[in-house]
């Protein structure tokens, strides 16, 4: 966290606004994941953790595989045992952006697959996997938007939000992600 502010620093400083290069760039970001659930139950939110890898092929364009963990979202159904489950969700993402300074604000959508692990307070398990057009629940789609502040032409901080939304047996599980985090061009 300390890095991430210190970066913030770079951008005080007053230097020429960087122009981010083109090509490959790998994110990592930490994550706060708000259930969002329209079933009559009491979820607490949970943290987690984003990883992306991409490629920005114009100057407003790029696509991006995403992968995002969260730790487990626990539930209560009345006054039976607590259960948790935690979340995957590996999407293929497209990003518009609507500038190319040091700031740049960005939309974003995508689809792709879904696992979620379930658990009883008492140690009982079950599992749910998601895979892309099984029929039974064939995908999770993402939408959100960002901000990156870039410190220089390869390095910049990055704050988003996403809805995710998955469907199938998890439908109704859908959720927010806040993210915040580094990006690195190559």
């Amino acid at each position: 966290m300390g890095l991430w502010f210190g970066s913030l620093g770079v951008l005080a400083a007053g230097a020429a606004p960087p122009v981010p290069a083109l090509g490959v760039y790998v994110s990592a970001a930490g994550s706060y994941a708000m259930n969002s659930s329209d079933l009559a139950l009491d979820f607490e939110n949970s943290l987690g953790f984003k990883a992306r890898l991409g490629h920005r092929f114009h100057r407003f364009v790029a696509l991006e595989a995403e992968f995002e963990w969260i730790d487990a979202f626990d539930v209560r159904i009345q006054d039976t045992t607590p259960e948790s489950y935690g979340f995957w969700a590996l999407t293929l993402n497209g990003r518009g952006y609507f500038t190319t300074g040091r700031f740049q604000p960005f939309v974003a959508a995508g689809l792709g697959v879904a696992r979620a692990r379930f658990a009883r307070g008492d140690g009982g398990s079950a599992e749910v996997f998601l895979p892309a057009g099984s029929g039974e629940s064939s995908f999770v789609m993402r939408l959100g938007g960002g901000l990156e502040v870039f410190t220089s032409e390869r390095l910049a901080l990055t704050l988003d939000a996403s809805y995710v939304l998955p469907t199938g047996n998890l439908d109704g599980f859908d959720y927010v992600s806040i993210g915040w985090g580094f990006r690195y061009g190559f």
